[in-house]
């Protein structure tokens, strides 16, 4: 099995699955730690996708290329609109009131 796959546009939607390359986990780690690290990747959801290949040598041009999520949303800018806060579980509400400042 290979490591993720290096900026590829999959077919879920435009900015998504981008990630790094490689052969296992510590490739996934490593793309956890830049996307912590990257002044690029703020306020921006992605997903790792494992595919075969070498890792790529910069991940922030990856980071670039994705949209950024809007400021105050619980979704990430490409997630579809299908879930009223409202209509989320109690316990969920509860959770998101503990960390949201409002």
């Amino acid at each position: 099995m290979g490591g993720p796959a290096a900026g590829r546009e999959p077919s879920e939607g435009p900015g998504r699955g981008e990630a790094c390359g490689g052969r296992g986990g510590a490739e996934y780690g490593s793309a956890v730690v830049s996307a912590l690290t990257s002044p690029g990747a703020e306020h921006k959801t992605l997903e790792l996708v494992a595919e075969r290949g070498p890792a790529p040598d910069e991940l922030d041009p990856l980071f670039g290329g994705l949209v950024a999520d809007l400021a105050g949303s619980l979704d990430a800018a490409l997630d579809e609109d299908n879930m009223p806060l409202d209509d989320e579980p109690p316990s969920v509400r509860d959770d998101l009131a503990a960390v949201r400042p409002d």
